[in-house]
């Protein structure tokens, strides 16, 4: 009985160890996990007169830059004409990890 019950642990083993292991949380959801927004805005410049120099907002959006540098000039003098105000955003999932596609 001994080597019956023997060969059936050495039996049960093999199979445990040829199961891939996995974390709990590599295959879970938790609840109440919520997305992350992100909002980017920006000034992009060297369009070659392409730029948006008509839109007061880009306007303004260059000249409160250029006052965060200590520079202080009144928007009303600028007329930048390849410089275009830029916004990106994006949804990272809950729990992303580096490198995740989804």
């Amino acid at each position: 009985m001994k080597v019956f019950s023997l060969v059936w642990l050495s039996l049960i083993l093999a199979l445990v160890s040829a199961v891939e292991a996995a974390r709990i949380k590599d295959v879970t959801v938790v609840e109440g996990g919520r997305s992350n927004q992100l909002v980017g805005y920006g000034l992009v410049a060297g369009l070659a007169k392409n730029g948006d120099s008509k839109l007061a907002f880009t306007v303004q959006s260059i000249a409160n830059a250029l006052q965060r540098f200590g520079i202080n000039v009144p928007a009303n003098t600028l007329k930048p004409d390849n410089v275009a105000a830029v916004m990106i955003t994006a949804d990272i999932p809950a729990f992303a990890k580096p490198r995740d596609e989804n």
